[in-house]
């Protein structure tokens, strides 16, 4: 079971780190050759250009997903658990 956990959080370790990786790298490339530059408004009329709004956007589609895939493991986990002992939620029972 510990290891199951620990494997599961390096996981989601990995993932958040892509994420992170991708966005970092993204920005340097699209900065360094000037690619892709997109408006930021920071007011109703004001306006700067930024790089990398793609990059973000698309590493933070990933953590999404990533939270997503998280949360139906979850449910998986929990519902194996219901089947094996009826009340998981109970602790004066003592656990398999």
């Amino acid at each position: 079971m510990k290891k199951a956990v620990r494997n599961f959080l390096l996981l989601n370790l990995l993932v958040i780190t892509l994420a992170i990786v991708i966005y970092a790298v993204g920005y340097e490339y699209d900065n360094a050759n000037k690619l892709y530059p997109e408006l930021y408004y920071f007011a109703y009329d004001a306006a700067i250009t930024v790089y990398g709004k793609r990059w973000e956007r698309i590493s933070a589609v990933i953590i999404v997903l990533c939270g997503l895939v998280d949360v139906v493991a979850v449910f998986i986990w929990i519902r194996n658990k219901q089947r094996i002992n009826k009340n998981i939620l109970d602790i004066t029972k003592e656990k398999l």
